[in-house]
């Protein structure tokens, strides 16, 4: 757990990010309609994500190459993440802008969490999947808790 430092960090930095992201959304939805806000934000998201992706990339990568190629090469997957990412998206501020319960709903997000887990483990051929779906089933059944207090 404490063996990797940086790796806890980052976890640690991502889950306050998760959270402000969350608080941000939940206050945006009464405000405006989903469907525009998750636009302007992709509008945004994705420029900055083209150039993110560029200053991390190897000297020697040709970044829109790569991105063409799997475009070319899995067509069907990029779509299907592109579409289900927007849709999940979409209903998870839907959620928000119909009153749902900020910290209920953010803890129901994160049931994806052991299904990510099995996913890395089968298409990624990731290591240690018992001890990560074993940690990942214990948060899953902490959000159980959560809801069922409410």
């Amino acid at each position: 757990f404490f063996s990797q430092p940086l790796t806890l960090t980052f976890a640690f930095l991502a889950m306050c990010g998760h959270g402000v992201i969350t608080l941000a959304d939940a206050e945006a939805m009464k405000h405006v309609e989903p469907a525009v806000f998750v636009f302007v934000l992709y509008i945004c998201l994705v420029p900055a994500m083209a150039v993110l992706l560029t200053l991390t990339s190897a000297p020697d990568d040709d970044v829109g190459r790569i991105f063409i190629h799997g475009w070319v090469k899995t067509p069907m997957r990029y779509f299907t993440a592109g579409v289900t990412a927007y849709a999940s998206y979409y209903l998870i501020l839907l959620a928000f802008q119909l009153g749902a319960n900020v910290a209920a709903l953010s803890a129901v997000r994160q049931i994806s969490i052991p299904m990510s887990v099995l996913l890395g483990g089968m298409m990624l051929k990731e290591k240690s999947m018992a001890g990560r779906l074993l940690w990942s089933v214990l948060l899953a059944i902490g959000i159980a808790v959560i809801i069922a207090s409410k």
